[in-house]
């Protein structure tokens, strides 16, 4: 086990720069993101005329992440029923 977790360090360390980030001011935590996407979503489903249900909030938010993913992707595949 312990070999494993020095391989992996080793192999990652490029990655943990952690004390560098916080002294330029980087944010290296991921309670910010996560909370910026909890208030997105949130005023999304809950905002007038949006999508309030799960599965809406599903419909709305996989393609959307796609898209930012990759832009040139199709989307025509999740516009069921509004495209002909």
């Amino acid at each position: 086990m312990r070999r494993l977790n020095l391989r992996y360090f080793r192999e990652y360390k490029h990655r943990m720069r952690y004390a560098t980030l916080a002294a330029e001011n980087y944010h290296i935590g991921s309670g910010l993101v996560k909370n910026a996407c909890v208030t997105v979503v949130g005023m999304r489903r809950k905002g007038s005329g949006m999508c309030r249900s799960q599965a809406g909030a599903e419909a709305m938010l996989n393609p959307r992440a796609l898209l930012l993913t990759d832009p040139d992707v199709d989307l025509k595949q999740y516009a069921t029923g509004y495209i002909q």
